[in-house]
């Protein structure tokens, strides 16, 4: 067995921007050695009544999707699909949501895909994208745990639709600091305004800086009272330039630049003390909870992703079907009630909600959200490392339930819990995170669907 030092060091890597403090893991639930075989065989024959198979995790030359034709009568009425993913860094898992974009996009119309990253770096990937290539739209407007050859098939597919009536649009919902918006930002407005181009650089350098490496509180209220004045500035700049940011590239970008300036605005007059917070654990300084919710930088996070979402659907693309793309621990339903879940940070009120709990009532009743687990394989790590997954699981975890039995991969509709041969679905069962540690959850609570992948392998990383 691993010291719990090593496996909180392990952790630590699998989190982009994030120290995981708090590893709470149930292990076996206590009744899951009464497993009998009459309950075993009735959970197999409804995963085999109401699993769907799925051919191929890859997208073929002349993939015609009918594998996928399930997906139709599951996601009517649907508006928002989550696609979330136990781990990054495997090939099957971005396969498959490629696959899945795909076939939205195609047969059912969903024209936005919003990724789990930084919205000021997918604005700028988008604003630079009809004069850029697929890779470089791909590495420039994403995380890096997704710069992948797999990943970027669908980005060179994005680029086909560019002209066509119905393009596959760009977007992220992060709120975190980018290195890329502040570059392209100046860039632009250099044409208009050399000195406040100097501003928006340095004004960007000097936020992401904060961001990420203060842990100094009192030196962090002080940068950012200096910072607000700088960016509303910049944000009195781009409205009065609205027009001229439109006519050169189009109004959900310039709608972006200011919602980019809005986070970080927002940010800097009420989340500065969280992330300090974050930083001084990221490092080693702290081991203290936070408080409160609002105390705690991963729930403002997650709230400000919520909040962009419902930005996007409300206001940027009213009349337009989303994709979001992201961890499953984002993208479930109800983190807040876990019984037993890994913690981004210890948090004295509890687990939080993320961001699959935290949008709009009205909108969760347009999500259906997938979550996307595997049974055996390798990952990687977000530091590139490869990550073994567990190759032994209790038979109350949905990798032993939903085990593919020679298919490549299964869905199953959560949402037909109803049936008795699915009552797993309504109990606490394991589900593991990052494929290492059992997360305790009842499925019906944090997904629609479930997808399962029988074995991953390690992403192929674009160089």
């Amino acid at each position: 067995m691993e010291g719990e030092s090593l496996v909180k060091r392990r952790v630590k890597h699998l989190i982009t921007g994030f120290a995981v403090i708090s590893l709470l893991v149930s292990g076996t639930p206590a009744y899951a050695n009464d497993v009998t075989a009459e309950r075993s065989d009735r959970w197999s024959m409804g995963m085999e009544e109401y699993g769907h198979a799925i051919s191929s995790v890859h997208v073929s030359e002349h993939d015609t999707f009918e594998d996928l034709a399930f997906l139709k009568p599951v996601l009517e009425g649907k508006r928002i699909v989550m696609l979330g993913e136990t781990s990054h860094g495997a090939k099957e898992f971005n396969g498959i949501k490629g696959r899945i974009v795909r076939y939205l996009h195609e047969e059912l119309g969903y024209n936005v895909l919003a990724f789990e990253s930084p919205l000021g770096q997918a604005t700028a990937a988008q604003a630079s994208a009809p004069d850029a290539s697929a890779k470089d739209t791909l590495s420039e407007g994403i995380f890096p745990v997704w710069h992948a050859e797999e990943t970027l098939k669908l980005f060179h597919y994005m680029d086909e639709t560019e002209e066509t009536e119905k393009p596959l649009m760009l977007t992220g919902i992060d709120v975190q600091a980018d290195a890329a918006f502040g570059p392209w930002l100046s860039g632009w407005v250099k044409t208009l305004d050399g000195d406040m181009a100097d501003t928006i650089q340095s004004t960007e350098e000097e936020f992401v800086k904060l961001y990420h490496q203060q842990q100094d509180e009192s030196l962090a209220v002080q940068e950012a009272a200096a910072l607000i004045r700088k960016y509303e500035a910049i944000q009195t700049f781009i409205e009065t330039h609205q027009k001229d940011l439109e006519a050169a590239f189009s109004a959900p970008v310039a709608a972006s630049v200011e919602r980019v300036l809005h986070n970080r605005l927002s940010f800097l007059n009420d989340g500065v003390s969280a992330q300090v917070h974050m930083n001084q654990l990221f490092n080693g300084a702290s081991t203290e909870p936070a408080e409160s919710w609002d105390e705690d930088a991963s729930y403002r996070r997650d709230l400000g992703m919520a909040d962009n979402l419902a930005w996007l659907a409300n206001d940027v693309y009213p009349d337009e079907k989303i994709i979001v793309w992201g961890h499953n621990y984002h993208t479930r339903k109800q983190n807040s009630t876990m019984h037993e879940a890994i913690q981004v940070v210890p948090n004295k009120s509890g687990y939080i909600p993320t961001l699959g709990e935290l949008v709009p009532e009205k909108l969760k009743g347009q999500t259906y959200s997938i979550g996307l687990f595997a049974h055996h394989g390798t990952t990687l790590a977000n530091t590139g490392e490869e990550m073994e997954m567990a190759e032994q699981y209790n038979p109350y975890s949905i990798e032993e339930i939903m085990t593919p039995n020679g298919k490549q991969s299964t869905f199953v509709d959560v949402t037909k819990a109803t049936d008795p041969s699915n009552t797993w679905m309504v109990m606490p069962v394991n589900g593991s995170y990052w494929g290492m540690f059992q997360e305790t959850f009842l499925p019906y609570e944090q997904y629609d669907g479930l997808l399962m992948i029988d074995r991953v392998t390690p992403a192929t990383i674009v160089k």
